[in-house]
């Protein structure tokens, strides 16, 4: 854990790490403690902008410890860390404002302390659920999601992966960022969106039906601020951006209600959405397929009956066995 909260302190902690670092913390009083003394002398020795060494790190870990054995307050490590600082500099001022983020710091990473809830719907179900603020999520098939058991910090955090309608309870003084394992985050304060971030897509997609979003990149600087009725797609391969304005947007979060619709989609993606529709394994066999595109808009039909329907068209040839659908190409 000493390498962790190395890592953490110079500012070269990964998310694992930084969820990890939390965990330790919750785990005791005494975790904590330590980490804030550890946390507080190395933000009143930090008088310049350049990052502490590991180095210079380790030595205050170092110095904690032994102060701890000799059961010293908490104070006097304080306090012997600031006559440092005095020495050193006379930057007070400059020092105070590094206090004051360093006890937002901590006070963010408690206050997300406690229990962290995780929802997934298989392929072939889908699901909702209600965020501690109220709002709510409708998690199409494949889709995950995780938050704390309570939103206490400055804004409201979670973890998406897959598909889902959001309706987001309005509350501008604390934003909601949806974090997206492709590491872009969708800031919102409240409104209603579709999102869809499957890990195995090479794309994200947006529709704003209301609201503003905005999508920022791992760097947290905003790339592109999203207008209601817009659709927003991201190619993850090269970063590109596309935005356009859809006349239609059942095909889009049809979903929701039980529709799968099409609307000139080429066959790849139909295969894909279909997967995750009835749960059901695929497999191409001549992706010459992947050439032709579908419309067409189902509600309660089986996979046999789409199958038979884009057989009847003339784009595929089709057989299932034991539960896995063969494609190949009409004949």
């Amino acid at each position: 854990m000493d390498k962790i909260i190395i890592k953490y302190l110079s500012g070269t902690a990964n998310e694992k790490e930084k969820e990890q670092l939390l965990q330790w913390i919750e785990e005791s009083d005494k975790n904590a403690k330590f980490f804030a003394d550890l946390k507080h002398a190395w933000t009143l020795s930090k008088t310049k902008n350049d990052p502490l060494s590991d180095k210079e790190v380790v030595h205050f870990m170092k110095m904690i410890k032994r102060e701890k054995k000799r059961h010293l307050p908490s104070w006097w490590i304080a306090a012997a860390a600031a006559a440092v600082v005095i020495l050193i500099s006379s930057l007070f001022i400059s020092m105070q404002r590094k206090i004051e983020s360093y006890k937002e710091d901590i006070s963010y990473m408690l206050t997300q302390a406690g229990p962290r809830y995780e929802y997934s719907t298989p392929y072939g179900v889908k699901g909702k659920v209600y965020l501690p603020d109220g709002s709510a999520v409708w998690l199409n098939s494949g889709s995950r999601i995780s938050f704390p058991g309570k939103f206490n910090g400055k804004s409201r955090e979670l973890d998406f992966s897959g598909e889902g309608y959001f309706e987001v309870i309005p509350d501008s003084q604390k934003p909601m960022n949806v974090r997206l394992r492709s590491g872009l985050t969708i800031k919102v304060v409240g409104t209603e969106f579709n999102l869809s971030s499957y890990d195995d897509d090479k794309k994200v997609s947006l529709l704003l039906l209301s609201g503003k979003v905005n999508i920022n990149n791992a760097d947290g600087k905003k790339i592109y601020s999203v207008q209601p009725n817009e659709k927003i797609t991201i190619n993850l391969i090269d970063n590109t951006l596309l935005r356009n304005i859809p006349q239609e947007i059942a095909p889009t979060i049809g979903w929701k209600n039980g529709w799968l619709i099409f609307d000139e989609a080429p066959l790849e993606e139909v295969f894909k959405k279909m997967e995750r529709w009835y749960g059901q394994k695929i497999i191409v066999e001549d992706e010459s397929v992947y050439s032709k595109k579908l419309t067409a808009k189902f509600h309660e039909e089986s996979i046999s009956q789409v199958f038979g329907l884009m057989n009847q068209i003339s784009l595929i040839n089709y057989k299932i066995v034991d539960s896995i659908a063969y494609i190949s190409k009409f004949n």
